[in-house]
C-alpha cells in the first residue's frame, strides 16, 4: 500500500543520509509517525507507527491510539467518525563515537602573558 511504499522510500533517502554522514545504518534508531484527524477537522494529532509494515490490524490499533490520544488532549473522541492520515514522517537517529576532548599543547609562561593595562570606571 501506499503508506508503506511512503515510508520504505523515506527510509531509503535517509539510509543514504546517514551513510553520507558516516553513520552506519545499523547504528540509527527510525521512528515512523503519522499526523492524524478526523474527517474534515483542521488539526492533527501526531501518532506513532510501529516499525513493520502497516497492515489493515496495525491500522486499527493506530487508529485506537488516535482516539485514545484525542480524547486526552480534548476530553472527547468520535470512535464512528472517519478518520484521515494526513502526513507520515521518518526521523533517524544515529549513534556515533563519542567525540574526544581536544588536546592543546602547554604553553610556556611567556606565551601565556598577553598583555596588561589599566583601567578606570
Amino acid at each position: 500500500n501506499k503508506v508503506n511504499a511512503d515510508f520504505r522510500n523515506m527510509e531509503n533517502e535517509l539510509v543514504h543520509q546517514l551513510e553520507q554522514d558516516g553513520v552506519s545504518p545499523d547504528n540509527a534508531k527510525f521512528n515512523r509517525f503519522g499526523d492524524v484527524r478526523y474527517a474534515g477537522q483542521g488539526y492533527e494529532l501526531n501518532i506513532d507507527f510501529p516499525p513493520g509494515e502497516i497492515t489493515e490490524a496495525i491500522f486499527d490499533k493506530i487508529c485506537d491510539e488516535f482516539h485514545s490520544q484525542h480524547e486526552m488532549e480534548f476530553g472527547h473522541c468520535f470512535r464512528d467518525t472517519k478518520i484521515e492520515l494526513v502526513n507520515v514522517r521518518l526521523n533517524a537517529v544515529g549513534e556515533t563515537e563519542k567525540i574526544q576532548e581536544p588536546t592543546y599543547p602547554q604553553a610556556t609562561s611567556a606565551q601565556s602573558h598577553v598583555s596588561t593595562c589599566s583601567s578606570l570606571f
